[in-house]
């Protein structure tokens, strides 16, 4: 009786947990990419395509390493519905959202079936820059007048040779290269007097405010046009052009210190 009972008791739950069912879930974050702190949203609209109601289901959210409860609201049978739930965005990162999974257990806990649903997203959360004026250490004065290289052909000083893009200006194409190497070359121009700002932040009891601080100054260097360099750790950041989207928003400096691209995450 009783082998005879627990054999009843693994069937029910067998028949608890085996059906699947059939969900698409299409997810979004927005924003992508936010400053730390600000607000993020998760949205999931959840379609159900399959041949009966569903109802009282709930899943997990993956986000990072932990994992968010989400009930689904009841689905009829092709209806569609939208979840969505706020995103801590308090530390610098980039942060997996995602896939959904769907726990069903049996009341017995004897059996237990865990599905994925939909494609995972990533937020970026990048440091919290300030606007601030060009560091004197990125200014730097010509007898001639200011110097720059935002002009598309750069300036006078040969830099090196680099295979041809569109865009660039016929009348520096290295024509000899060009037909010794059968790819069109043309002749890069930088402006040799540009100083270049170099921001080092010290990865030793990293906090945020200090990368907050450090990002918001090659920022405020990138948006006057100057060549930015950023030291931290072991993995230098290779000199960039100017580019603030790219300074603040790419890759970064992990929460615990180490650098991989620039200052975001």
């Amino acid at each position: 009786m009783l082998a005879t009972g627990g054999l009843l008791a693994l069937a029910a739950a067998l028949a608890w947990t085996a059906p699947k069912p059939r969900l698409d879930v299409h997810r979004e974050v927005t924003p992508l990419k936010v400053p730390r702190g600000d607000a993020a949203v998760a949205v999931l609209n959840v379609s159900n395509l399959g041949r009966r109601g569903l109802s009282g289901l709930r899943a997990q959210d993956r986000i990072g390493t932990s994992e968010h409860t989400v009930d689904l609201p009841r689905l009829p049978r092709g209806a569609v519905r939208t979840v969505s739930y706020p995103l801590l965005t308090a530390r610098r990162g980039e942060i997996p959202v995602g896939p959904l999974r769907l726990v069903r257990a049996d009341p017995f806990g004897l059996t237990r079936q865990v599905r994925e649903y939909g494609l995972p997203a990533t937020l970026l959360v990048r440091p919290r820059t300030v606007p601030l004026p060009v560091p004197p250490s990125g200014r730097a004065h010509h007898l001639e007048g200011p110097t720059s290289d935002n002009a598309p052909s750069g300036t006078v000083t040969f830099h090196t040779l680099r295979e041809y893009v569109v865009g660039d200006d016929l009348r520096h194409v290295h024509w000899r290269s060009s037909a010794r190497t059968g790819t069109l070359m043309v002749r890069q121009l930088i402006d040799a007097s540009l100083p270049t700002t170099t921001v080092v932040l010290d990865t030793r009891g990293l906090t945020e405010p200090a990368v907050d601080a450090a990002a918001s100054v090659a920022v405020a260097a990138a948006r006057a046009g100057f060549p930015v360099r950023v030291l931290a750790g072991d993995a230098p950041l290779p000199e960039a052009k100017p580019d603030p989207d790219t300074i603040a928003g790419g890759g970064g400096v992990p929460a615990g210190g180490g650098f991989r691209r620039d200052l975001s995450g």
